[in-house]
C-alpha cells in the first residue's frame, strides 16, 4: 500500500466513523469551507496523483492553468464525499439547501411521453445528488450503478485494503438512505426496464468501465471508449435520453442538477449506427460541460488513468 493511500484511508475511515452526526448539523457555508481545507490537505499528501491528474487534464481538455483545476478538483471531490455523510439527514424540507434543479421542465416534458426518462449522467461532480434532488421532490427515481461494495476484489490499482473496504461498506449503508431504488449493474437488469415501463426516471452513468461492448466517442481532444449498454437500453424501451449534470461553483452553497432537452435514440434498421449516433451526440454535449468545468471530471480521469493497465477496456485509446 502506498503511504498516501494509507493516510487517505485512515482519514476516510475516521470521517465515516466519527463525523456523520457532526457534519449533519454543520451549516452549508462551514461545510464547503471544511471541504476546501480537507481537499487541499489530501492534494498535498497525494502529489504523484495530482501530477497524473494534471497530465490527464492537459491531454483531454488542455485547460490554461491545470494546477488551479487540480486544486479545485480535490476540493470538489472532498465536498462530494462529505455530502455522502449527510445523505440520511436530507428530507423534502431541507433538500433545497443542498441541491436545486435547473431545467425541471425538461424532465416534466420527457415524462409526458409516457415511456420513462434515462437521466444520462457521467462521473461528473456530485452526480449521486440527482437521487435526493428528485426523490425528495416526489419524482420516482431509480439508479443503475455499482454499489461501493461491488468493487471488492475488482480493483486493480492497489487501492483495496481492509481500511478501504470498511469505508466502502459504510458508504453503501449511507447510499441506501437515499430516496431511490438502487439497481445493481452487475445483477439482474429487469428492474431497469420495468421502471421505464412505469414511466419513471432511471439514472445511469454513460462512461462506466463495465459492459461487454464498447464504442469510441470524442471527449475533449481524445477518443473515449464507452459501453453501448446505456444507449441500447434507451433504444429498446423507447425512453427519452435526458442529459444531466451536477454542478457546483465556488462560493455557491448548493449544487445544481441541470437538465437539458430530452431526445429519443433513433430506431432504424441499423442498430449499431443508432447507438453510435446517440452516444456521439451526448458525448459532444457532455464534453462541452467538461471543458467549462474540467475540475468536475478530473477525479474520474485520474481513476481511469490509474486502472488503465488492467481495465477491461482502457477509457482512452
Amino acid at each position: 500500500m502506498r503511504p498516501q493511500d494509507l493516510v487517505r484511508d485512515l482519514g476516510g475511515l475516521g470521517l465515516y466513523t466519527l463525523a456523520p452526526q457532526a457534519l449533519r448539523r454543520l451549516p452549508r457555508a462551514s461545510l464547503v469551507a471544511l471541504a476546501d481545507h480537507l481537499g487541499d490537505l489530501v492534494r498535498r499528501n497525494a502529489r504523484a496523483d495530482a501530477a497524473l491528474m494534471a497530465d490527464e487534464l492537459r491531454a483531454t481538455f488542455d485547460p490554461p492553468d491545470p494546477a488551479s483545476v487540480v486544486r479545485a478538483a480535490y476540493r470538489l471531490r472532498m465536498l462530494t464525499e462529505l455530502e455522502v455523510l449527510r445523505f440520511p439527514s436530507l428530507t423534502p424540507r431541507n433538500i433545497d439547501q443542498t441541491v436545486v434543479i435547473e431545467g425541471r421542465h425538461h424532465l416534466d416534458d420527457a415524462l409526458k411521453h409516457g415511456r420513462g426518462a434515462v437521466a444520462m449522467l457521467g462521473h461528473f461532480g456530485a452526480n449521486l445528488l440527482v437521487m435526493p434532488a428528485l426523490g425528495h421532490r416526489g419524482v420516482p427515481m431509480n439508479q443503475l450503478s455499482a454499489p461501493p461494495t461491488a468493487w471488492f476484489g475488482r480493483r486493480t490499482d492497489g487501492r483495496e485494503n481492509v481500511l478501504w473496504r470498511h469505508v466502502q461498506e459504510r458508504r453503501w449503508a449511507l447510499e441506501q438512505a437515499l430516496p431511490a431504488r438502487l439497481i445493481d449493474v452487475f445483477s439482474f437488469l429487469r428492474p431497469a426496464y420495468d421502471c421505464l415501463t412505469r414511466n419513471e426516471v432511471l439514472g445511469l452513468a454513460w462512461d462506466g468501465g463495465g459492459g461487454s461492448r464498447w464504442l469510441e466517442v470524442p471527449l475533449g481532444k481524445r477518443l473515449a471508449s464507452v459501453p453501448t449498454q446505456p444507449w441500447q437500453l434507451a433504444r429498446t424501451t423507447g425512453a427519452l435520453v435526458l442529459p444531466c449534470v451536477v454542478v457546483h461553483q465556488p462560493g455557491e452553497p448548493a449544487h445544481r442538477v441541470v437538465f437539458d432537452e430530452a431526445w429519443p435514440v433513433a430506431k432504424s434498421n441499423d442498430r449499431e449506427r443508432d447507438v453510435s449516433e446517440a452516444a456521439t451526440r451526448y458525448a459532444s454535449w457532455f464534453s462541452a460541460w467538461c471543458t467549462r468545468h474540467p475540475d468536475h471530471y478530473a477525479p474520474y480521469l485520474l481513476l481511469r488513468r490509474r486502472v488503465r493497465d488492467d481495465d477491461a477496456r482502457p477509457f482512452f485509446t
